[in-house]
């Protein structure tokens, strides 16, 4: 067997030289529990066949270096520079780009660096002495144990504005944003703003699991959390910026990440789509993040990611939604998360813990800001109360994207209400666009799974007849669904694949991004395709836009298609 030192050294000739030659057989990948390097002699453990093999001991031991630099890892040798960024399919060698086989994957937030036909050769965190436990590069990836949950979102016209929210401990008041033209040597600051009233939790135990609760009042111990947002505007249009938010009182920084604005006259772009991650352990997040990173690998140019909701099984928990965040890492500090509000997010006080984590655009705001519970239903009281981020629209390329809260599976006196608030506001919003596309986003559908009443039907649809709209995206069944294209409760036409635009809305249910399955063998009249989704694969789906069509596929993370169509103009 090859000695553990020689694969080091192998590996890092093939990373630094970008050589061809494969080194050996060896499965390299990676687990919860990052291996202890001997720094010393540079002998990376090996649990069962999975060999761990850290960047800057690869680099190290052939006479070069790693660092971090306008978002991306670095890695030095001699005048041989290779800069390398999570989730591409590509690196760039002394300026040049060079394709790999396997796309870069940042996974439990380490760089997983993918070359030739070598699967992974690297990993850059978590270096550590065994004998003195220091760790060498702590804070690699997502800031410290200190803020964390960083994600960007979109706020206005993605052309010049970005926003960003993160969470932080109490003591960091005083946290601002750094950004610049990646490159350029150039950080402006930018202000942040944190809740003025800080959250309180405390601890509570759900199904055995001890999970932070929010807002506990009979449980002593609390501490109180900072949930910060950050928006920059006046950027310049298809521009790669880098950025960073940190303390600079303590100075205490995250690493730099970057994201890219929307270019002038884009009529080309892809999106990915995924809905109802929702999970309680770690664990279960893997699925989640094997489905975002399999979606990437598959559309490495993805404009953003759409989530159609159910982000945790129970928005009140801390825990679960550190789980989310940390299963996004390495995408979601990069492309912007379009988020969708679940039933599970507007269950008790769901709502207003998802509106501190996300910063989403203010164009539906204040839909409920006159109205006063007669405290006939307690449970959809306050859904309304923290409507406001829940409900929006934003235009990219040629499409118009409204984003709606259909509220919670619950019976609820007053969620008639709610929703036909949204309809007003949906028919002002779609009157409106003049964009080529309209898009609708919906976590409890229109048109469902299995055959029961939908108020969000009654109350939506006429609305989406109207206005022309060609396509609704929807989760909650857990299941994939497309309708034929549909009209005032009726198919058109009995096409199953190549639709013509104006002839009626399609609707998708978007499988499952995760575990949870509610598998039916039932055929719907209005349902083109049925497709349940294996226990161990979850779904996900690409959305491509050009002037003359969108294109959709959906897939199982092992590749299998289990549905494409097209919309032509």
């Amino acid at each position: 067997m090859i000695s553990k030192l020689k694969i080091i050294t192998a590996a890092a000739m093939l990373l630094l030289a970008s050589a061809h030659t494969a080194y050996a057989s060896y499965d390299v990948s990676i687990n919860n529990d990052p291996v202890k390097l001997d720094y010393n002699t540079g002998v990376a453990e090996a649990i069962g066949d999975t060999v761990y093999l850290p960047v800057r001991k690869l680099a190290e031991a052939n006479g070069g270096s790693v660092g971090w630099s306008d978002g991306c890892t670095t890695v030095t040798a001699g005048e041989n520079v290779t800069k390398l960024w999570g989730g591409q399919a590509f690196a760039h060698v002394n300026g040049t780009q060079v394709w790999l086989s396997h796309p870069i994957r940042i996974d439990d937030g380490h760089t997983m660096i993918s070359i030739e036909d070598t699967s992974v050769i690297g990993l850059y965190k978590d270096i550590t002495q065994p004998w003195s436990g220091v760790n060498l590069h702590r804070k690699f990836y997502g800031a410290s144990d200190r803020f964390f949950n960083i994600v960007t979102t979109i706020s206005g016209d993605p052309h010049t504005t970005r926003a960003f929210a993160w969470e932080a401990m109490p003591e960091y008041r005083d946290m601002v944003i750094e950004y610049g033209v990646r490159g350029s040597g150039v950080l402006w600051r930018g202000t942040a703003a944190y809740t003025e009233s800080a959250v309180s939790f405390a601890y509570n135990t759900i199904a055995g699991v001890s999970q932070r609760i929010y807002n506990a009042e009979y449980v002593s111990e609390m501490e109180n959390m900072l949930f910060y947002k950050a928006e920059l505007t006046s950027l310049v249009p298809g521009t790669t910026y880098s950025y960073r938010v940190g303390d600079p009182v303590r100075g205490e920084w995250s690493e730099f990440f970057t994201f890219t604005t929307e270019a002038e006259n884009t009529n080309e772009f892809s999106v990915i789509g995924v809905t109802d991650p929702q999970g309680r352990t770690r664990g279960e997040y893997s699925y989640y993040r094997k489905t975002l990173y399999t979606a990437l690998s598959d559309d490495p140019n993805a404009a953003f990611v759409i989530n159609m909701g159910d982000l945790t099984d129970n928005a009140n928990y801390d825990d679960w939604w550190r789980y989310f965040f940390e299963a996004g890492i390495g995408i979601q500090e990069r492309l912007p998360q379009i988020t969708v509000v679940g039933n599970h997010e507007n269950r008790g006080a769901g709502a207003k813990y998802y509106n501190l984590r996300f910063m989403n655009p203010k164009n539906g705001s204040g839909l409920a800001s006159w109205y006063v519970s007669d405290g006939n239903d307690k449970r959809s009281w306050p859904i309304i109360q923290n409507l406001d981020n829940t409900v929006y629209s934003f235009d990219y390329g040629n499409a118009h994207f409204s984003v709606l809260n259909t509220g919670t599976d619950w019976s609820a006196l007053e969620m008639r209400t709610m929703l036909e608030w949204q309809r007003d506001w949906l028919d002002s919003d779609l009157s409106s666009t003049d964009k080529e596309w309209k898009i609708v986003l919906v976590h409890i559908g229109v048109y469902l799974q299995k055959p029961r009443e939908s108020l969000v039907k009654a109350i939506f649809e006429d609305t989406i007849d109207r206005h022309g709209v060609d396509l609704v995206l929807e989760g909650h069944d857990h299941t994939y669904m497309r309708t034929f294209q549909m009209r005032a409760g009726a198919a058109v036409s009995d096409e199953r694949m190549y639709y013509k635009k104006g002839g009626g809305a399609l609707y998708a249910i978007l499988g499952s991004a995760a575990l949870k399955r509610y598998n039916s063998d039932t055929p719907q009249p209005y349902a083109a395709v049925m497709r349940n989704i294996p226990d161990e694969e979850p779904s996900y789906t690409i959305l491509s836009f050009d002037p003359a069509k969108i294109s959709v596929i959906s897939k199982l993370t092992d590749g299998s298609v289990i549905d494409e169509f097209s919309i032509w103009k």
